[in-house]
């Protein structure tokens, strides 16, 4: 017999059949966040047929991410992604993975991440330029409008012209498709019990996947680095592993992964964050005020960006609020000890920043947006594996520096020219699957200051 106890956890254990099922799809994020505190740190729970450990005390979290990570591999959801990502490095196993780290780092060495700052600023200039006093618009879609350009700019050195809107439909749509197979709408049902769901999936792949095929062809070729991305994941060679560069079919692995990162966690977490600060006007001062005494009216140059310590702590308060990476699931390879509790080989194990960065332990009146939260000395007395927002161990984020130093020169150039009013009254609903983003967008009335 299995050294996995007889008795479970506790945890959440509906009288009615398929209970769970239902508060799960209202809400996931809240259902961990009530299971975790009413059950405790380490709780056990069934859902869609399977028993689920979630682990949100800290020193678990650190032995399921970092000291024990070694003996987990990624949740069954990753699996939903390689149709677009292929086995890539968010979806890849192993000594793959290992390899995928290591080749993928130089992009995101400081000197890079320096080069790429100059391609920032000046698509959120572009950005800007297209606002106008008293419009509404969808600030999600601007966000993510200007997101992608960055990304692919990034990427290839380009903005790819005329290709650049299908590109970025389709990029959307296999976003979509991830929501409608996660909805139980009677419109998500019927799109997935019809086969339209899956038709639109196939022409989203089809469309990204033949222009970034193409761009890869096309940079073989072109062996001179123009200093993007691509141009460094083309040259760059496994030194310390078969010596070996990155096939065609891993570039474009990596290229997609580092797409669809790029495009729909920046901008959901900076709409929420220009949210967050339109409806705490005193949060907005703080930040405004700090960037007319750092920038004095000045377009902002890459070493100011640490100076703006306000814009750095409403984005760090948004992500915690509004982790887009929500929940990071994973499964034993083997039956594993976390804490004092076994669980057993192909268990499903959920550690969630969401129900961490809830944690009323960690953070006081933790639904509030307070930028208090991350001075010093608050920052510094925070549990290691109370804020995760990039994951942690060896799939952290790869692109977390650069997220950062987008988020803040996005809002440097946003900001003190334009104060997004949100366009609905009460709070902006949220949707989680892969991702945590806004649901139906985000309908503001532009102002400008």
């Amino acid at each position: 017999m299995s050294s996995v106890a007889a008795s479970l956890p506790p945890g959440p254990r509906s009288k009615f059949p398929y209970g769970n099922e239902l508060a799960w799809r209202n809400n996931p994020p809240e259902f961990l966040r009530q299971a975790a505190e009413q059950y405790g740190p380490l709780c056990a729970f069934p859902l869609k047929g399977r028993e689920i450990f979630l682990v949100s005390d800290p020193e678990g979290v650190r032995e399921v991410l970092v000291t024990k990570e070694k003996a987990f591999i990624k949740g069954a959801g990753f699996q939903k992604l390689k149709p677009w990502l292929g086995e890539g490095v968010v979806t890849s196993e192993g000594a793959k993975h290992q390899r995928q780290r290591r080749m993928l780092q130089p992009a995101f060495h400081r000197k890079r991440i320096e080069a790429y700052a100059e391609i920032m600023t000046q698509c959120a200039e572009e950005a800007n330029a297209r606002l106008h006093e008293g419009e509404q618009i969808d600030l999600l879609a601007f966000l993510e409008r200007t997101a992608f350009a960055i990304s692919t700019r990034c990427m290839f050195d380009t903005n790819l012209d005329a290709g650049m809107d299908g590109f970025f439909e389709a990029m959307k749509q296999s976003v979509r498709y991830m929501d409608v197979m996660n909805a139980y709408s009677p419109q998500a049902l019927l799109e997935r019990v019809t086969g339209r769901a899956e038709k639109q999936k196939l022409e989203a792949i089809r469309v990204l996947h033949g222009m970034v095929d193409q761009i890869i062809a096309s940079r073989r070729a072109d062996t001179q680095d123009r200093g993007d991305l691509l141009s460094m994941l083309v040259s760059t060679l496994d030194e310390e592993g078969d010596g070996k560069g990155l096939t065609d079919e891993e570039l474009r692995d990596e290229v997609m992964t580092l797409l669809v990162a790029g495009f729909d966690t920046v901008a959901s977490s900076l709409t929420s964050c220009f949210f967050l600060l339109a409806r705490n006007p005193a949060a907005e001062k703080a930040v405004l005020d700090e960037m007319d005494a750092v920038l004095q009216g000045r377009p902002i140059t890459l070493a100011e960006v640490p100076r703006l310590t306000q814009a750095g702590a409403a984005f760090s308060e948004t992500l915690r609020l509004h982790p887009p990476a929500w929940v990071l699931p994973r499964s034993p390879k083997e039956e594993v000890t976390i804490g004092t509790q076994a669980i057993p080989a192909g268990a499903t194990v959920l550690v969630s920043s969401y129900v961490n960065h809830r944690n009323p332990a960690f953070f006081p009146n933790p639904d509030e947006f307070d930028l208090g939260r991350w001075s010093p000395e608050k920052k510094g007395s925070l549990p290691k594996f109370a804020y995760f927002p990039f994951g942690s161990g060896s799939r952290v984020c790869i692109g977390e520096q650069f997220a950062w130093m987008e988020a803040i020169l996005i809002m440097a150039a946003f900001l003190p020219r334009w104060h997004f009013e949100p366009a609905f009254a009460g709070p902006m609903k949220y949707q989680a699957t892969m991702s945590l983003r806004p649901k139906d967008g985000c309908p503001v009335h532009v102002r400008a200051r």
